[in-house]
């Protein structure tokens, strides 16, 4: 492969985008996984609790915040129905902070740069499917907040983009009440995490589907 090629140059921008996440949970990951449950526990009232957890799930996009722990926390802590309010708000929040970084990135740059063919032939695969790449991607960590800034920088429409953010964080954050609502606090972390994960993997399947039909 021509190292100038467009795809090339793609592969590079979305490797640089996927190191960007990725370098922070090696920095403080273990520093934020201790402390993200003790400023959860030491807020004063509910509202505190789902202030800080809204707060972190957000920062997850910039920040390696331990996001299992924190959503089985909120239910546990809110009870599952508040507790599952609290995981979509601050999964819905933290999609929206991508979607307005990729908005805000160097577009037309990154555009000649790339290949304008292929840019714009990529966003406009994006905008047709956004919405099922987006609710496929949401429960998958990285995958999730790497697939928001690329929605904003491909301009993938806002009204095709927060449905689908608000229907997969709402079914993520069920995930997490369901499994406190069973009573499993300790292995919870961990089923909520696998089922959030073949949740991915049916919306990707019904996508799949669903595209196959539509002929998209």
């Amino acid at each position: 492969m021509n190292a100038a090629s467009p795809a090339f140059r793609l592969t590079l921008v979305l490797a640089a985008l996927v190191a960007a996440i990725l370098l922070p949970f090696l920095i403080w990951g273990d520093s934020l996984e201790r402390a993200a449950p003790e400023w959860l526990t030491g807020a004063n009232s509910g509202l505190g609790v789902a202030a800080v957890g809204i707060g972190l799930l957000m920062a997850d996009l910039v920040l390696p915040v331990p996001s299992s722990v924190v959503s089985i926390m909120l239910c546990l802590l809110l009870g599952p129905l508040s507790g599952a309010l609290a995981v979509a708000t601050g999964m819905l929040a933290g999609f929206l902070l991508g979607y307005l970084i990729g908005r805000l990135l160097p577009t037309a740059t990154l555009r000649r740069w790339v290949g304008p063919a292929l840019w714009d032939a990529l966003g406009r695969r994006a905008a047709a499917s956004g919405a099922f790449w987006i609710m496929a991607s949401r429960p998958v960590p990285v995958l999730a907040e790497a697939t928001a800034v690329v929605a904003g920088s491909l301009g993938v429409p806002l009204r095709v983009a927060l449905p689908a953010a608000l229907l997969s964080s709402l079914a993520v954050a069920a995930c997490y009440a369901a499994a406190t609502a069973a009573g499993l606090s300790a292995g919870g972390v961990w089923l909520a995490f696998l089922a959030s994960l073949l949740l991915a993997a049916l919306l990707w399947w019904a996508s799949r589907v669903w595209r196959g039909r539509m002929n998209v």
